[in-house]
């Protein structure tokens, strides 16, 4: 509803663009699998096909009520972040002219909190209604999410320069403290 709310509200921004050559990462190219296949997803999960089976009943109910916690705080971070880009929203993989690199809330721990959204968005419908079908999508967005960060990040060193790759090396691309992970594994 935001994400809609903003693309309406910057429809006559008349900066100019430098849109992605990768047009199959466009959203609109994208939605061609992306819906189907979360409408697939419902459809089998609603006629308990293809349900992935839970031990006791215990660890469903503890599963479903990570999924809706982890859902509910997605759904906020996803619109904390569309609301802090405001005017630079936008669904395509473009870049305006005259805009700049946003630093505030949370770009300050990662540099793309909306597809690292849809990543946690979709695994916590996996844990709500945990199948096949919605594990399908959760590692589709595991796949799409990163690849459309790389190709944007192409056109803000392009568009921002020095200060988009200095960005780059003082905030990880999706995962928050990343980098504690990283030296948890390359300790030296």
């Amino acid at each position: 509803m935001v994400a809609g709310w903003l693309e309406w509200k910057n429809r006559g921004d008349e900066r100019k663009v430098k849109i992605s050559s990768s047009s199959w990462l466009q959203y609109s190219k994208a939605g061609f699998i992306i819906f189907p296949a979360l409408s697939i997803a419902i459809i089998l999960q609603f006629r308990g096909i293809g349900m992935i089976p839970i031990g006791s009943s215990g660890s469903r109910i503890f599963l479903q009520s990570s999924g809706l916690l982890l859902y509910v705080l997605t759904l906020g971070w996803a619109i904390w972040a569309s609301i802090i880009l405001d005017r630079n929203f936008t669904h395509q993989i473009l870049i305006r002219d005259n805009q700049t690199l946003n630093r505030k809330g949370p770009y300050q721990w990662v540099r793309h909190p909306l597809y690292l959204s849809q990543i946690t968005g979709s695994l916590s419908l996996l844990l709500i209604f945990p199948s096949w079908g919605f594990m399908g999508l959760w590692l589709f967005f595991c796949f799409f999410g990163p690849m459309r960060a790389r190709e944007e990040e192409r056109l803000f060193l392009k568009m921002l320069g020095p200060e988009y790759a200095q960005y780059q090396q003082e905030v990880p691309m999706m995962v928050p403290g990343g980098w504690w992970i990283y030296r948890l594994f390359h300790w030296k």
